[in-house]
């Protein structure tokens, strides 16, 4: 097929010249790089790499209403958010976070962490729901206990993902 590469030297299709060892692997359905793996370099954002660690959106109380748009590359991929809510003596708040975009027939996993004050490892899960379409996790302020610090939001698939289509995650407080 030209590729330089034959099927004992790991080419899973001798006949097309676009599928070897070290192809880009895009969004089309097919194992372009021969690696049992579908789609896994298609549809990639910044927060693709963002597997064991969050990225960081920031503090609520700068920023009330965040807005992320990204893709939940494969069924393996998970995508977190960290952020900050500030919780004074006299503030009391509700925070509602949205993932729409989800597509039909699939099945995502949302999931509310609070923290611990390194910003890293977790207390504990707030709230979870899973679904498609669009899911919603709120928690408002208790007043008996300080609810202020760092928290996480994890999307996961428990099948459906589509690195051909982003979600929406919103954020308000």
């Amino acid at each position: 097929d030209g590729d330089g590469l034959s099927e004992n030297e790991g080419d899973c299709d001798d006949g097309n010249a676009g599928i070897h060892p070290g192809a880009a692997d895009s969004c089309d359905g097919i194992d372009n790089d021969c690696d049992q793996s579908v789609d896994e370099d298609g549809g990639i954002d910044c927060f693709f790499f963002k597997q064991k660690t969050a990225y960081d959106l920031g503090s609520l109380e700068s920023n009330p209403n965040m807005a992320v748009s990204a893709i939940l590359q494969s069924d393996r991929d998970v995508d977190r958010y960290r952020f900050t809510i500030v919780d004074d003596l006299t503030d009391f708040f509700t925070v509602t976070a949205t993932l729409s975009n989800i597509p039909s027939g699939a099945n995502w996993v949302f999931t509310l962490n609070r923290l611990r004050s390194d910003g890293n490892t977790s207390l504990g899960e707030v709230d979870s729901t899973s679904g498609n379409g669009t899911l919603t996790l709120s928690f408002s302020d208790s007043i008996v206990q300080e609810d202020g610090g760092d928290y996480e939001l994890v999307i996961t698939s428990n099948g459906g993902a589509d690195c051909s289509k982003s979600y929406l995650l919103g954020i308000k407080q």
